[in-house]
This record gives C-alpha cells, sequence and structure tokens, in this order.
C-alpha cells in the first residue's frame, strides 16, 4: 500500500479513517493517529463525526491542483540532493545521477 492510496481516498470525497483503513487493509487506530497529526498541521480537516477531508492548504500540494506546489517541491529535492554530494563532486570530478522522469512518479 503506498501513501498514495490513502490520499486518493481522501481525496474522492470525505471520509473516515476506519473506512480508509478497512480498504487498504491498515491498522485503524495507527491511520487514526497519523490523520489527526496532519490535522494539527493544518494539511487536513476533521470534522465532529471524525469525518477527514483536504484543507485549501493542502490541496496544493495535489498534482490535481491548478496551482500544484509539487514541481517545486521536487526541484527542491534535487538541489539538496545535487548539494549534499558536493564533496563528492568536488573530490572526484563527476557530477550528481541524473534523474529521469519515472524518477517522480505519476
Amino acid at each position: 500500500m503506498s501513501p498514495r492510496a490513502a490520499k486518493s481516498e481522501i481525496q474522492q470525497g470525505m471520509t473516515k479513517a476506519a473506512i480508509i483503513a478497512e480498504k487498504l487493509d491498515l491498522d485503524a487506530r495507527a491511520l487514526t493517529c497519523v490523520l489527526d497529526c496532519l490535522v494539527t498541521f493544518g494539511l487536513l480537516g476533521k470534522t465532529e463525526e471524525d469525518i477527514y477531508s483536504f484543507t485549501e492548504e493542502s490541496a496544493t500540494f495535489s498534482s490535481e491542483h491548478g496551482a500544484s506546489s509539487r514541481p517545486m517541491l521536487f526541484h527542491i529535492n534535487d538541489l539538496w540532493d545535487c548539494w549534499s554530494d558536493l564533496t563528492e563532486v568536488v573530490v572526484k570530478g563527476t557530477g550528481p545521477e541524473e534523474k529521469t522522469s519515472e524518477d517522480y512518479g505519476p
């Protein structure tokens, strides 16, 4: 099970952790803890009926959002990788590994 599967379940419509856990064969208590943590960060909303949904802030992390910030997050990750290997690049005189579009997923 990938983290994308749980995200997809929430993205399809507001739902409860127990429903997601059952569909994806996850531990309901553990999933509830993770989702509640995301609520405290403002990345998910939660109703009194324990129904989770994306917030306006978290929607921009979705590849389906018009103002998605995912490309910038991938770019920052690449920069981190490049600068993290700076010592090796200087010692060996070779550049960091090139990434392809497959490295980023759908």
